[in-house]
């Protein structure tokens, strides 16, 4: 059986600065150029309060919304994909040596991410 938890405005602040320190880089929706991407957040001053979006073929803009609402715009044209899967990955580090290549497999630190308003 599912249950639904809700977490008061209040607390929010005090649940990322939780998360934060216990190393989490904490990510959510931020206004930036007209959209909303996902990037790291410090607080809830960060996150778009009190605006929404209009979507429809081929448009995409942020309006005023709900005073106060903060979650009130869907993610834009990004994608959480870059997070999960990085672009770019060092897997191997080869060096040439006198006689032949010496080849070390390089082990990513997985990062310690959390995302609000996802």
């Amino acid at each position: 059986m599912s249950e639904t938890v809700h977490l008061v405005k209040s607390a929010l602040d005090v649940l990322i600065a939780t998360l934060r320190q216990e190393g989490y880089r904490v990510l959510g929706p931020v206004a930036r150029d007209s959209g909303v991407a996902f990037e790291e957040i410090r607080a809830t001053s960060d996150l778009p309060i009190g605006v929404r979006d209009e979507q429809e073929a081929g448009r995409y803009r942020l309006v005023s919304g709900v005073p106060d609402e903060i979650f009130g715009v869907v993610n834009g044209s990004g994608s959480l994909k870059p997070f999960f899967f990085a672009p770019e990955e060092t897997l191997l580090e080869v060096r040439r040596e006198r006689r032949g290549f010496n080849v070390e497999e390089v082990a990513a630190e997985p990062s310690r991410l959390a995302f609000i308003g996802v």
